[in-house]
């Protein structure tokens, strides 16, 4: 099955929420993006098309968006890719996963953006009919500058899944999409924690040695 992204629902719209959301429709996606309540859906469109950095270059971009809250959760039904940027807590993400596969369209691609937490951990238990359409898409702060954009299938994702996220990243959004294993904190991450841990070590070094004031 060949799969095609050009409709998007987000649920959250934190400073990553807000932030894919107004990539995706920058790109000429439909967006529809989800809050807790009417409050806080204000504040995410606020940080999409205000202040002094707003996650869309183009402020026509947000007329492609729409807003709602949780208890909207069944309009995500029909849309192509249903992105997940809630908080990073374990059970949070889970419970949510729940209700979104209970209100998503069959055959919808589902992501989770975490910086970290393991895909196998979040889908752990649940129908397979979810696990094959599931992934990671770790997108990078601010959304529409960091080029980086990760993706991370699990053990049952689908091929197609995998492409479709991909290609969508790539071919529309313009980023530099890196495949990654399902391990702690992917491969960005990791990374950068090994850099600020061996910097670390360095200046603590260079101080017992007396080349470095604290």
């Amino acid at each position: 099955m060949t799969r095609e992204i050009n409709s998007v629902a987000v649920i959250c719209g934190g400073t990553m929420g807000a932030g894919i959301a107004g990539k995706c429709a920058d790109a000429g996606c439909k967006v529809l993006l989800l809050e807790i309540n009417e409050e806080a859906a204000a504040k995410a469109m606020e940080r999409i098309t205000g202040g002094r950095s707003p996650a869309i270059e183009n402020p026509e971009s947000a007329k492609l968006i729409e807003t709602g809250t949780f208890d909207d959760l069944d309009r995500i039904a029909g849309y192509d890719w249903i992105c997940e940027a809630v908080i990073e807590d374990l059970a949070t993400k889970r419970d949510l996963f729940v209700k979104l596969d209970a209100a998503r369209s069959p055959g919808s691609v589902i992501s989770t953006n975490t910086s970290g937490i393991p895909l196998r951990s979040i889908v752990e238990g649940m129908p397979e009919s979810l696990r094959r359409d599931v992934v990671v898409t770790h997108f990078f702060n601010p959304v529409k500058v960091m080029k980086l954009l990760e993706v991370v299938p699990g053990e049952d994702t689908t091929p197609d899944v995998v492409a479709a996220m991909a290609a969508f990243g790539a071919d529309k959004l313009g980023k530099g999409v890196v495949h990654a294993k399902d391990t702690v904190n992917f491969i960005g991450n990791r990374i950068g924690c090994f850099w600020m841990l061996s910097g670390l070590h360095k200046a603590r070094k260079a101080r017992q040695e007396g080349g470095l004031s604290m």
